[in-house]
């Protein structure tokens, strides 16, 4: 295993942040709408789902967060470079936010596709800490998530570092898939897997873990369809 993919994984290593009353739960998930948020450290975090929509951002880093499902429209990125780097950002809603700094996508992953898909990924037993966790701590835990649609980016901001690490005048360019500035320098195969074919790997089957069907409660899709 090489030492980026290394670090990808272990480095997934924060279970549930809250900060003073920011953060707050509706039937479909923790959200954050509206809320102000400045110099916050939400590196490793698992932010599957989150609602950022309308939120002022100032300063905060995301490194090897998972933002899969993550809705940004509307919000405001800025003061200091926000650092996205090597995050999940399948489905997550990026271009309808107000970017006014550089932010760094190095090493992050995007899926285009236009269907809906499922991811499986390993997260490390730093999840699993803690009040009320279902199982035996110490262990890593297997998170189940859908997205509906694909990731949703500023194709063409100059202020941004693509996730192949390179920085151009205009911007990412194209969300195809030939597009080879979208596509991250990490394989994410050794921690996480998709049902079907993403924009950048294939499906695998069997998955690459067994979910905790537990962990399926925090997914958005399933959480809506429950309550239709």
């Amino acid at each position: 295993m090489g030492r980026a993919l290394l670090l990808f994984c272990l480095l997934l290593a924060c279970a549930v942040i809250f900060v003073g009353q920011a953060i707050k739960e509706n039937r479909h998930g923790a959200t954050a709408s509206g809320a102000a948020m400045n110099n916050i450290q939400f590196d490793g975090a698992y932010l599957f789902g989150f609602d950022f929509t309308n939120a002022q951002i100032h300063g905060l880093q995301f490194a090897n967060a998972v933002l899969v499902g993550v809705n940004f429209g509307g919000a405001t990125l800025s003061v200091n470079s926000i650092l996205v780097f090597r995050c999940l950002l399948e489905g997550t809603n990026l271009a309808a936010a107000t970017l006014q700094e550089n932010i760094s996508l190095a090493d992050s992953f995007v899926d285009f596709s236009a269907l809906s898909n499922v991811m499986y990924l390993v997260l490390s037993a730093d999840h699993a800490v803690f009040p009320g966790y279902w199982r035996a701590p110490g262990k890593t835990v297997c998170a189940e998530m859908s997205y509906s649609g694909p990731s949703i980016v500023p194709a063409n901001n100059p202020a941004i570092t693509c996730p192949d690490g390179s920085s151009n005048s205009g911007g990412c360019g194209s969300t195809t898939p030939g597009s080879s500035y979208w596509e991250s320098s990490v394989d994410i195969t050794q921690c996480a897997s998709y049902q079907f074919d993403a924009t950048y790997a294939k499906a695998q089957s069997p998955p690459n873990c067994k979910a905790d069907p537990l962990w399926v409660r925090f997914n958005v899709a399933e959480q809506q369809r429950k309550t239709q």
